[in-house]
């Protein structure tokens, strides 16, 4: 019969601060090593993994080789370009000014996964797949005396202004992964897995904008400018994992990937007055361009082995930080000519807290 274990909260901050004596603990004839016998034995790398005291799926016995993992996520995105108006103490330049930008949140999304320790060589192949979404309410008004000058008005010129404006960006992220690593004790302490695969990415991006008041805009209407920008993307990816123990449990990670995603845009845009019913803009692009993505993420982790190492279960708790190049394509007019456009490139990011769960069974 599986035995159930059950550790207090005060017994595992005891165990995490009393790592320093465990770690010299755990050989009592070590100080009489001499150097010779220590670089023999805790030399650059380990011929016998299972030796390694960080967990790796190779010291599991009798299990089906199958692993599970989920993540709950608490991240905050970040998207360039998306300034909406400029804030002014004046109404015929700017004075004291100030660009205005969506208010970005912090929310919620999930990453889950299913893998296979396979037998050979220590390799593993993994599939997992992210969903993150977000979106942002800004609304602004024109100081007394001031302005607002609209970034996005198509109908806009010279020294237009509106009194107040209101931007809704809207972001829904979808990354597909499927994985071949390979895990490596180095030390005793530490073991490395490199990998590689490929990575297919969804993300769709909405904003809109709406103007009203001043010159800009004929009294009594709205000026509506709707964007979409979405991409489509799958390349290459490859990284290293990297988990350094503090003593038997604990440990920390640090975890890096680079991908490089060929794709398309699907982009969509639109000005409009909502009463008058008179279209400025109604736009249409698809560019195609090769997007680069860098991963990174660090934080400490806990394992435990259960019925004589036939199961693992691992916990983490760390802060990732995933960038993304280039992810807008909207355009915006910078002159009253129709043909004079500037595309924005504006780069993604998203940022947070990660809690993660790994299973093997």
């Amino acid at each position: 019969m599986n035995r159930i274990i059950s550790i207090s909260g005060k017994s595992l901050l005891t165990a995490f601060f009393m790592c320093p004596l465990l770690v010299f603990a755990d050989d009592p004839t070590s100080s009489t090593k001499d150097s010779s016998e220590i670089a023999q034995n805790e030399g650059p790398a380990l011929h016998n993994e299972k030796m390694t005291k960080v967990f790796m799926a190779s010291q599991l016995k009798d299990s089906n080789r199958l692993f599970a993992t989920g993540e709950i996520l608490l991240w905050k995105a970040q998207q360039d370009d998306l300034s909406f108006a400029v804030k002014s103490a004046s109404k015929t330049s700017i004075q004291r000014g100030k660009t205005k930008d969506p208010k970005f949140n912090w929310d919620f999304g999930f990453r889950v996964g299913l893998g296979y320790n396979m037998p050979h060589d220590n390799w593993d192949v993994s599939a997992s797949y992210t969903q993150f979404q977000t979106q942002s309410h800004t609304q602004e008004y024109a100081p007394e005396g001031g302005a607002l000058f609209p970034s996005w008005e198509y109908a806009a010129t010279g020294s237009d202004y509106v009194t107040k404006a209101t931007a809704n960006w809207r972001l829904h992220l979808q990354l597909g992964d499927l994985e071949l690593g390979r895990a490596i004790g180095v030390s005793k302490w530490l073991s490395i897995r490199p990998h590689m695969g490929v990575r297919s990415a969804w993300i769709f991006q909405k904003y809109k904008i709406q103007y009203s008041g001043g010159t800009a805009v004929p009294s009594g209407d709205r000026d509506d400018v709707s964007m979409t920008n979405n991409f489509f993307g799958i390349g290459g990816r490859v990284g290293m994992d990297s988990v350094w123990g503090l003593c038997p449990g604990f440990s920390i990670f640090g975890d890096g990937a680079f991908s490089l995603l060929s794709g398309f845009f699907a982009v969509h845009q639109t000005d409009q007055l909502k009463n008058a019913g008179t279209t400025y803009v109604n736009l249409s692009y698809h560019p195609t361009n090769v997007v680069t993505m860098f991963d990174l993420a660090l934080g400490f982790q806990y394992d435990q082995f259960f019925s004589h190492k036939k199961y693992h279960l691992g916990v983490k708790l760390g802060y990732e930080f995933n960038y993304l190049f280039d992810q807008t394509q909207f355009m915006n007019f910078i002159s009253s000519n129709p043909g004079r456009l500037s595309s924005s490139n504006g780069d993604l990011s998203l940022m947070g807290v990660t809690l993660g769960f790994r299973f093997d069974f």
